[in-house]
Order: C-alpha cells, then structure tokens, then sequence
C-alpha cells in the first residue's frame, strides 16, 4: 500500500513538476526570442556599413541597416546600399530560440532617417509577444503592440510572410497574393488548397498530340473520355511533398495554436466535371473517370469547335486552365 501510495505522490509530483517547466520554459525562450531581436536591433542602430557598399558595388552611397526574416525562425542583419535595394548585402545570419517562431505576416525591422515602426509576433508554444519599434526604439508587449501605422517590413522570400509558395498547375492559393515576396511572386499566398488535375482528356477518334485537333464527319459520334486526380493518389507522391517538410516542432505549436499547419492541402469531394463541347451545350459528370459520346452538326464544308475541360471540388476550386484541358474537334461535311 505504502509503495502504491509512494507511486501515485511520485507521478503527480513528476507531473507537476512538468507543468512548472512547461510554463517556465516557454517564458524563458519567448524573453530569450524577445532579447535577441533587441539586441539585434540596438547593434545595427548607430553602425554604419557604408563601407560594405563601396566593396560590393564600387562606389560610395548612402545605405540603411535592416533585420530581415527568411523563414519563421531564420533571420540576416542586412546592409541596404540606396541604389541597390533589391540586393541586401547580409551581415550575419541569426535565429530565434528553439520553440519561438515568427507567427506574424510581417517580416522585420528597417532601420532608417524615416522611423517607419514595424513589429513581429513571436510564438512558443500557446504564449505570444509582440516586439516593435517605436520612434527609432524596440520594446516589447505580451499584450499588444502600440497603435501606431506599421509598415510590413523588408520584402523577402514567401515563407518569411508565413506563407507558401503553391504549385499553381496543382493547387489554388487561399487570400490574396503576396506580391513582394521575392521567391514567388505570383503564387505566394497564406495557404495553398489542393486543385482537382486533370491527368488525361482524350478523344476516339484519336487527335494529333501536338495540335490535339480531332477530325470527324458531321453525324459521326466522338467519343471523349478523362482522368481526374483526386489529391490522394499516388500521381501527387513526390510533387507535394510540403506537409512532409514540416518538422516535428512545428507540428507541436500548430497543436498550441488550435489550428492545422498552413501547408495542409485538401481537396473537397466530391468533384464536379464539366466539358464544354463548343457547339452551345454541355456535358457534366461527377465520376472522376468517364466516357461518354457527343455528336456535332455543320451547316458549312468545315466547321471548328472548342472543347474544355474543367473540373470543381465542393469548394469551388477549379482545375488549372490549360492545354491538356481542352481539344479542338473538326467537322468535315
């Protein structure tokens, strides 16, 4: 009884104790997070770098520093040359604390005359703290920032948004485009929602593969038929591969967070396919594999018609728009 006893004390103890070091712990590496970036910041305040201009690009002018995020957690001190902005010449690398991430679509801190504020947000596990700039200082809050007009900081890779770059023949961004990120321009968003893809769209008659123009005679039947890619077949194995890129450690603060990982993909069955025949109607199916039948009339000798394909989830994301989606079916007299 005594040992049963001496067991239970022992495990609450053990998980008390666990409890106090969670809790500690998550404040000690959010004030160390919190620590580095002012540090940082106060380092890079009163330093020229002008020199480093003179040796990148060959002559003098003016420059300003900056703390630019490339990721969640990785960070450069930078040197802006005024002719030069685009290409920041690093100082050093940095990064944040293990645990603490940049949760915030900010992406650092410029130092210049003008004193624009700029703020992160940081995160460890389920405790935040906002660090910004405030008249040409850094503090920080646990509560909230000042209410001052933030700009968003440096332009920098997707991921320094917390954003990601989608594969836009396979996937839909969710938001708007970020288009200051460096990497992707055109399909940075929040998140990236899984496309429903077309793999194939043939005709019998078969058409010439370059072309994809199928003759027929008018009254004769052509037969259309395609594959459609549901997002978990083997087709995606090693072309979406971002949820397998995310790190045990970021998997835990999306669990603190209440909310998935933006680099979950899905798709919403079940998926709508629509063909557009080109002649004014229409065929439409559910299946994500079919054939089926449609016959044209002409008035004329010749006469060309436009076949596309596309496909919805239950979300309204459509297919990519393009060439393997669509056919042109000629009508010989």
């Amino acid at each position: 009884m005594r040992i049963l006893k001496f067991f239970f004390t022992s495990l609450i103890g053990a998980l008390g104790l666990g409890v106090i070091l969670f809790f500690f712990g998550r404040e000690i590496v959010l004030v160390v997070g919190g620590a580095m970036l002012k540090s940082d910041f106060n380092s890079l305040l009163d330093q020229s770098f002008a020199s480093e201009c003179v040796q990148q690009f060959g002559y003098a002018q003016e420059s300003y520093n900056q703390i630019r995020f490339l990721s969640p957690r990785n960070y450069n001190l930078e040197v802006v040359c005024a002719d030069f902005v685009d290409t920041p010449i690093k100082i050093s690398e940095k990064q944040l604390p293990l645990l603490v991430n940049k949760t915030s679509t900010t992406t650092g801190f410029i130092l210049n005359s003008d004193d624009v504020p700029n703020f992160i947000q940081l995160h460890a596990l389920g405790r935040t703290m906002w660090v910004y700039t405030d008249g040409g200082n850094i503090r920080t809050n646990y509560l909230t920032k000042a209410d001052l007009d933030y700009e968003a900081g440096p332009e920098s890779a997707c991921s320094a948004y917390n954003a990601t770059c989608c594969a836009l023949e396979m996937e839909s961004g969710v938001g708007a485009v970020i288009t200051t990120a460096t990497d992707c321009p055109k399909s940075c968003y929040a998140a990236c929602s899984l496309r429903p893809t077309v793999l194939s769209f043939n005709s019998r008659p078969g058409f010439d593969p370059s072309e994809r123009v199928v003759e027929v005679r008018a009254g004769e039947p052509v037969t259309l038929s395609y594959v459609i890619a549901n997002g978990k077949s083997d087709v995606f194995a090693g072309q979406l591969i971002k949820d397998e890129q995310i790190s045990w450690l970021q998997r835990i603060q999306a669990l603190f967070r209440g909310q998935p990982g933006q680099h979950e993909l899905g798709l919403s069955l079940p998926v709508t396919v629509t063909v557009d025949l080109g002649d004014g109607t229409s065929w439409q199916g559910q299946l994500l594999q079919d054939t089926f039948d449609h016959t044209y009339d002409c008035a004329n000798r010749i006469c060309f018609f436009q076949v596309r394909l596309t496909a919805s989830d239950a979300a309204g994301v459509l297919s990519a728009d393009n060439e393997l989606a669509k056919m042109v079916v000629k009508v010989n007299r």
